[in-house]
């Protein structure tokens, strides 16, 4: 994906097709953007999510739906999304510990 502007770790794809219409995905475009304090087209603060919308994810049949990196989440509702949210930046925070953990004592080559 090339993009101008820096993006968030996570990127939120919302769909705009047909089925986005007539699925109400604008509700669930919404719950996003309230849930994580930004509109469509922008990334948090913390520099975690950017949410966008998108042509396609292939998921109509689940819809409305949504594609976070590369994991798409179907049937979304208020609850799932505040669910998502919450797995998504413990995700990142487990990752950055690991990290942390793996070099704490060594020198690492490629940072040096």
């Amino acid at each position: 994906m090339l993009n101008s502007k820096p993006m968030g770790k996570h990127i939120i794809q919302v769909c705009k097709s047909t089925t986005y219409h007539v699925n109400k995905s604008k509700e669930i475009v919404k719950i996003f953007e309230q849930r994580l304090g930004i509109k469509i087209g922008k990334t948090t603060k913390d520099g975690i999510f950017t949410l966008i919308l998108t042509n396609c994810i292939e998921a109509c049949n689940i819809s409305p739906s949504a594609k976070i990196d590369e994991e798409v989440f179907g049937n979304l509702s208020r609850e799932k999304i505040g669910n998502l949210i919450k797995i998504q930046g413990k995700r990142i925070m487990l990752k950055t510990v690991n990290l942390i953990s793996c070099n704490i004592g060594k020198i690492v080559p490629d940072l040096v």
